[in-house]
């Protein structure tokens, strides 16, 4: 991502400098999918069975938590890809 900025700023004016890139602060997130499967595959090694686990700040929402520790039906369309369906909402109480 550093990369891309210093090419896309290109060169500096003359007798200036760019100044450095934070690169602790440049906004990179692993995608969604992949993350989901990294916490399920830790959390079904024993280490986390057999003792417990603690996620802190995580699941950030009622989504990731759903992809997380819901068990779902694979569902398979015509051309036989995996078609993601939408569980319908249950009713309060």
């Amino acid at each position: 991502m550093a990369e891309k900025i210093s090419e896309a700023r290109g060169e500096p004016p003359e007798g200036e400098e760019w100044p450095e890139i934070d690169r602790s602060t440049l906004p990179i997130r692993i995608p969604d999918d992949i993350l989901y499967r990294l916490i399920k595959e830790e959390l079904a090694k024993n280490d986390c069975r057999n003792r417990g686990y603690v996620l802190d700040g995580y699941p950030r929402s009622n989504k990731d938590a759903k992809y997380i520790f819901l068990k779902r039906k694979i569902v398979y369309n015509e051309e036989g890809e995996i078609e993601e369906v939408d569980e319908p909402e249950l009713e309060e109480g």
